[in-house]
């Protein structure tokens, strides 16, 4: 929670859930990069204990949530792919093949356009 109270002082709107800590989704994907340096730093700078990872259940209900958002995304215009199994979502989560139905969103959306999003979809 002070990581991400941390990001929201110094300008990233993050959402904190515990069992699954920090949820990017109102960050434009273009900021992910950065906000990650920005991340890091108040992680070093709180001097914080290394975070417990999501048990496989927090996995499998964020699993569920994020193809409900898919769904919704879909109803708002924008497909995509199919979800991975939810074995293979639990295996990929927290690498680069994370799978997130925001991970698909065309990176030239209005900040206006993601604001919107995130009102109809949110990904908390």
């Amino acid at each position: 929670m002070a990581v991400a109270a941390c990001l929201q002082d110094n300008g990233y709107p993050v959402i904190f859930t515990p069992g699954m800590g920090v949820d990017w989704s109102p960050i434009p994907p273009h900021q992910h990069m950065e906000g990650s340096r920005v991340e890091d730093a108040c992680f070093t700078g709180l001097n914080l204990p290394d975070p417990v990872p999501p048990t496989e259940q927090e996995l499998l209900d964020r699993y569920d949530y994020l193809v409900e958002m898919a769904a919704c995304l879909a109803a708002e215009g924008y497909n995509t792919p199919d979800p991975p199994s939810p074995e293979a979502f639990v295996e990929g989560y927290g690498t680069e093949e994370s799978w997130s139905p925001y991970n698909f969103l065309p990176l030239s959306l209005s900040e206006e356009e993601w604001q919107r999003l995130m009102v109809a979809c949110p990904q908390a």
